[in-house]
């Protein structure tokens, strides 16, 4: 009898995705979008940060920003809502600067303030 539940507490678990792989990318899960999110503004940080980036092509990708979107309102009322806003407040405010033209030194501050906000939220997480 004991297996029993103990099997079925299992499998109710992985159904209900409290044992979601913490690597996983699959967007209809929480850890996915996030990590999705993580993996793509990874990809910001690295190309506005390499030593012969000239800003000619857009830091933030519309996928990119799709997915913030989406995240941040699966989150209403959610206690981490506020961090994950002022989060896509400030990927919105890098994709602004290189739009409007700033120089390149404004870009990679605006960048690295949106990742020290995602790495903020990743240790709530």
């Amino acid at each position: 009898m004991f297996r029993i539940v103990v099997l079925a507490s299992l499998c109710l678990s992985i159904g209900c995705g409290l044992l979601e792989d913490s690597q996983s990318t699959d967007p209809k899960t929480f850890t996915g979008q996030f990590n999705l999110i993580q993996r793509g503004f990874q990809d910001t940080v690295n190309d506005v940060n390499r030593p012969d980036y000239k800003g000619l092509n857009e830091p933030v990708e519309d996928s990119l920003n799709n997915n913030i979107s989406r995240w941040v309102t699966s989150l209403e009322g959610d206690s981490l809502e506020a961090d994950a806003k002022a989060f896509q407040a400030k990927v919105m405010e890098v994709t602004a600067v290189y739009r409007g033209g700033g120089d390149l030194e404004e870009l990679r501050a605006k960048v690295q303030e949106a990742n020290v906000l995602l790495e903020g939220l990743k240790e709530k997480i």
